[in-house]
């Protein structure tokens, strides 16, 4: 920015020494901060970066060479994750925030269906490869997740697997073959 100022020398005027010192000063303090800014940016490198993750305002602050703070702006949640790489430590620091949003119930479940977030089955042992979907509107969450097991047996539920998607029957297998419906085997 380059100031001028137009003042048309006469011969009787002057400028008083008062105002000379007001803009030097107004100027002098605006041309210090403008350098300071300008040289800080380009020498330091700034120590944390602003961003948003799965739709939420988030600010990333490195803490070593392998160590990623994360800070969720609008709660004030704040995780580390660590790994062997940056980027495995982002990702331990952006799961245990999402973890630490949704024990705090921060999280509604339409959140995590417009961020297209599933979950396995909490009981992998007696379901594996049982998916839970927030978005899935005819089979609500369940803050206790349905026992997996088929109510009905298994060679019953098995044999009649492909029933599970037909709308006349999805409801009544999901309740009775629940094991089955939801296996991805």
């Amino acid at each position: 920015m380059v100031f001028k100022l137009n003042i048309k020398k006469k011969k009787n005027t002057r400028i008083e020494p008062v105002t000379t010192s007001i803009l030097t000063t107004a100027l002098s303090s605006l041309a210090v901060n403008l350098f300071q800014g300008l040289l800080g940016s380009l020498f330091k490198p700034s120590d944390y970066q602003d961003t948003v993750i799965f739709g939420r305002a988030m600010r990333i602050k490195m803490c070593g060479d392998t160590c990623v703070q994360i800070t969720d702006r609008g709660s004030s949640i704040t995780s580390t994750g660590t790994g062997a790489t940056l980027q495995e430590a982002l990702g331990d620091a952006t799961k245990k925030i999402f973890d630490e949003l949704l024990k705090k119930n921060l999280l509604s479940l339409h959140d995590l269906c417009v961020l297209h977030i599933t979950f396995p089955h909490p009981n992998q042992a007696l379901c594996p490869g049982a998916i839970i979907n927030p978005c899935d509107l005819l089979h609500p969450v369940l803050t206790t997740p349905t026992p997996c097991i088929n109510k009905l047996g298994d060679s019953y539920c098995n044999s009649n697997v492909q029933r599970c998607e037909d709308h006349l029957y999805q409801s009544f297998m999901h309740h009775n073959c629940w094991k089955a419906c939801t296996s991805t085997d």
